[in-house]
């Protein structure tokens, strides 16, 4: 629980204000994972009320799913990960971005949120490399009438689109020996 007083934010004009009232906040989290033999359920919640939605916007209910199966293909070489995660909040008056000022404003003219925004992911890790596979905005035009995909006012997420990449440190290891980029492994064998 929060209470703010002399909050300064930026009104629907663009214009700096500082509101004169104090501002009550009450959030609550929650998050738990649950682990299933080898099903994950990463589970977050964020419940929050604002007594002045004008000076001070948030979502009722935040919702962050990571729900994943995760097993070897090869044991201890190469892992899986194969899952979805979902982000949902309930409708809002999602603040606007200036890119004049560089800064966030309150608009209160639209609406958002109330519709999830879907990600089916591939993970397979590899010794030290990573690679990924992702479709990200699955769910678009599942709700044909709720289609607002934004991270800001007037500023979409993106589509649906589908990604595939690759992260793979190239590092000495500290306290090996100079020239060695990885000592041996789990057998002895050196690389």
């Amino acid at each position: 629980y929060s209470m703010l007083g002399n909050t300064l934010y930026y009104g629907a004009d663009g214009i700096i204000r500082q509101s004169d009232q104090v501002v009550s906040v009450i959030t609550a989290a929650l998050r738990k994972e649950f682990v299933l033999w080898k099903i994950h359920l990463d589970n977050k919640l964020l419940v929050q009320y604002s007594s002045n939605q004008e000076v001070m916007p948030a979502p009722l209910l935040s919702l962050n799913l990571r729900w994943f199966g995760q097993f070897d293909i090869v044991k201890k070489i190469l892992q899986m990960q194969l899952g979805v995660n979902c982000l949902y909040t309930t409708s809002w008056y999602m603040p606007g971005y200036n890119p004049n000022l560089g800064v966030f404003y309150n608009q209160r003219k639209e609406e958002f949120g109330n519709c999830p925004y879907l990600d089916v992911f591939v993970n397979m890790q590899w010794k030290r490399a990573c690679i990924f596979l992702k479709a990200e905005n699955v769910g678009m035009g599942v709700v044909p009438e709720k289609s607002d995909y934004f991270s800001a006012n007037h500023y979409i997420r993106t589509q649906r689109t589908f990604k595939v990449g690759m992260f793979w440190p190239f590092y000495t290891q500290p306290g090996r020996a100079k020239g060695a980029v990885m000592g041996p492994d789990e057998h002895g064998h050196n690389h």
